[in-house]
């Protein structure tokens, strides 16, 4: 397990993206736990993903939080829930789907269902687009439907 954390510490270090982070790794049965602090969402999605890459990783839960510059004023939780909203609307992936919004603190909760793992995946990423969202908390349910069903079968 320690060459596992050692080869994750040193992709980590080498790593652009993720310049003035700081990441701490826990490594236990090829389940890997990254703390610590990232300065946004590009860096959150590169520690888990650089992560992954390493042999013998089971696993990689990012608890990872996105520091928030010192100068920088948030704008308010109901300018960020419009803006995902209006993200959501405009997305042909996302767009029309069970999904509700809700921004607490710049943390924002998805809901609802879609049909799809990667469009759940997608509307995290969607999110995090926002200006002024630090966390995207994603409850999506996967609801295959009839129609997607039988597309899985018969393509």
């Amino acid at each position: 397990m320690e060459t596992i954390k050692r080869n994750i510490e040193n992709i980590l270090c080498w790593d652009k993206r993720l310049e003035g982070s700081k990441i701490r790794v826990e490594v236990a049965n090829g389940r890997v736990v990254l703390t610590g602090i990232v300065l946004n969402y590009q860096a959150w999605e590169s520690a888990r993903n650089d992560a992954l890459i390493i042999p013998d990783v089971v696993s990689v839960e990012s608890r990872l939080k996105i520091r928030k510059r010192a100068h920088f004023k948030s704008p308010p939780d109901q300018v960020i829930q419009e803006k995902v909203r209006k993200l959501f609307s405009i997305n042909t992936d996302v767009r029309n789907k069970d999904v509700t919004i809700h921004v607490s603190n710049g943390n924002v909760t998805l809901r609802g269902n879609v049909g799809s793992y990667w469009e759940k995946m997608l509307a995290s990423r969607i999110a995090y687009q926002v200006i002024g969202v630090t966390r995207v908390f994603n409850q999506l349910s996967v609801s295959i439907t009839e129609k997607k069903q039988s597309e899985l079968v018969f393509n």
